[in-house]
């Protein structure tokens, strides 16, 4: 089973986020988060995606996600944002996704990563 951690505090494209990795995806466990605190505190080995939101890379968020890339290097991320952030891509994650996005976008960024 494929587990999955989605960070976002928009509770409805949260819910939409997990229920699209359910319902797509085959034995899919989401663990959800708020915030890159809250993800920092819920997460663990075995993490196979993490799906991030925000409108901008804060320096915590950056710092969390870095950490993810170097203890647990076999996570894969995904960053999803409604600005300009490709800067980070090589130090802080995968795959950038703009909000919004369709459907498709997200499980086309999603299905290399860690489907493949």
């Amino acid at each position: 089973m494929k587990e999955v951690m989605v960070v976002e505090n928009d509770i409805v494209l949260r819910t939409y986020i997990t229920e699209v990795l359910q319902t797509k995806f085959e034995a899919v466990g989401v663990i959800q988060a708020i915030s890159a605190r809250d993800a920092a505190v819920k997460f663990h080995f075995g993490i196979d995606l993490l799906i991030m939101g925000g409108r901008r890379l804060t320096p915590e968020a950056a710092l969390f996600l870095r950490s993810i890339k170097k203890v647990y290097g076999e996570t894969r991320i995904i960053m999803m944002t409604s600005t300009s952030q490709e800067y980070y891509v090589d130090q802080c994650y995968d795959k950038i996704i703009y909000k919004p996005f369709a459907l498709e976008e997200l499980v086309n960024a999603i299905t290399p990563l860690v489907w493949h």
